[in-house]
């Protein structure tokens, strides 16, 4: 990574690349500084690459997710909220939710998690989330309701939060 990091710096310095592709370069080094854990490099990088490219949304996704490894949720969660006018699914919507709950708007994230269920969503992540809504509201039984759908189903592309959910199942069901 950090040769990837030497080389768009020497394509850079000495202006090896048309204007038309330098948001791809700055983008790239950015992502290699991120894969270092130079976030504070990285997201400057990935600034340069968004001033010249508002419009990718694979950027603003890169963004959301650093911004949301590092703790800074409402940063996230606007980056996510740019992805999502770029290109819509129901992953960046429900991970959006969650942004709202870190951020205790537990009624801006049970908004949206319900939205998702009543548009027929079927994301894991959107009962997971929408079941953690409950809990914070008080509504256990509803909550129990979408923990054990989450987990009758819970995919696999988030592991980290499967015991989560069973240990509040386990302690609230």
């Amino acid at each position: 990574r950090q040769d990837a990091i030497d080389s768009a710096d020497d394509v850079l310095e000495n202006q090896l690349v048309s204007e038309e592709h330098l948001a791809s370069l700055y983008m790239l080094k950015s992502s290699a500084q991120i894969g270092l854990r130079q976030f504070e490099q990285g997201l400057e990088t990935l600034e340069h690459s968004l001033d010249l490219d508002d419009g990718n949304a694979a950027g603003w996704e890169i963004r959301a997710r650093t911004y949301s490894e590092t703790g800074d949720y409402q940063q996230a969660l606007d980056s996510y909220l740019k992805m999502c006018e770029l290109e819509w699914s129901e992953e960046t919507e429900a991970i959006i939710g969650l942004c709202y709950l870190h951020l205790d708007d537990i009624d801006q994230a049970e908004t949206t998690f319900k939205s998702l269920i009543e548009d027929g969503g079927t994301l894991p992540l959107t009962y997971y989330g929408y079941g953690l809504c409950l809990i914070m509201k008080n509504e256990s039984d509803e909550a129990c309701k979408w923990l054990k759908r989450f987990l009758e189903n819970p995919g696999e592309q988030y592991p980290e939060i499967i015991p989560q959910a069973q240990q509040i199942v386990d302690k609230i069901c």
